[in-house]
């Protein structure tokens, strides 16, 4: 069985037994424009200098943790599209199990800082942005990093919610050369890879939306099973 069914079947029951309950959609909203001078110079093209980009995407309260770490937590991202310059994607061209934000409560130190990053990694039928060239995604991700260790209290997904630029760097906006970025890791045809490029960071937006918990349930499950019963790209 597609490991995704298990997940989307639990979501299911759990959406009937919580009619009367209540759970929160947390929406990530972040966007900037590509810095593209720090990208590896074997990287025949890639976004040009001041391409705007937006990541929109959502999770719930009510995803799981699937990270044992006590000091590490990851969820499952749902929903959500992502747009470098005139190209869009949608977060279901992507496994759902690959989809994710990962928060890091950091024990100390001057290089492991506390940290959060949203990353979509793509499988074998990975998309393309067509306008740039061929060249394969790998990895989109959106970088948050502590500049004093202090971005998070604990591991969990409502820890970041309220978070803006002002709390990552000195910004906006926060600059591609430091921690808190947007990035592409793409593969080059005929190339070795994967090379990253990236972007500065202008603006970040981290609220919650309460709706009714077995509305949130369904639909998660919906689109989970929905995605399962798509096709492999070609």
């Amino acid at each position: 069985m597609n490991r995704s069914k298990p997940i989307a079947l639990a979501l299911l029951l759990l959406s009937f037994a919580s009619l009367d309950a209540s759970a929160a959609i947390i929406r990530f909203l972040a966007s900037g424009t590509m810095n593209t001078t720090r990208f590896d110079p074997t990287l025949i093209s890639a976004p040009a200098n001041g391409t705007p980009w937006l990541v929109s995407v959502i999770t719930n309260d009510l995803v799981p943790d699937i990270d044992p770490d006590p000091n590490a937590g990851s969820y499952y991202l749902l929903e959500g599209t992502m747009r470098v310059g005139s190209d869009e994607f949608n977060l279901t061209q992507f496994p759902v199990l690959t989809r994710l934000i990962n928060v890091f409560n950091s024990t100390g130190g001057t290089t492991n800082k506390d940290r959060a990053y949203l990353q979509v990694f793509s499988d074998v039928s990975a998309p393309t942005i067509p306008s740039i060239g061929p060249n394969a995604i790998a990895n989109f991700f959106v970088a948050l990093e502590s500049p004093d260790d202090q971005l998070v209290a604990d591991d969990s997904l409502t820890g970041l919610i309220g978070l803006t630029v002002s709390d990552l760097c000195a910004g906006p906006p926060c600059s591609a050369v430091t921690g808190s970025r947007f990035g592409i890791q793409l593969f080059q045809p005929g190339v070795a890879g994967p090379f990253t490029v990236r972007g500065d960071l202008e603006f970040l937006s981290i609220t919650v939306i309460p709706v009714p918990q077995a509305l949130l349930l369904f639909g998660s499950a919906l689109g989970i099973l929905g995605w399962t019963g798509r096709k492999p790209m070609p």
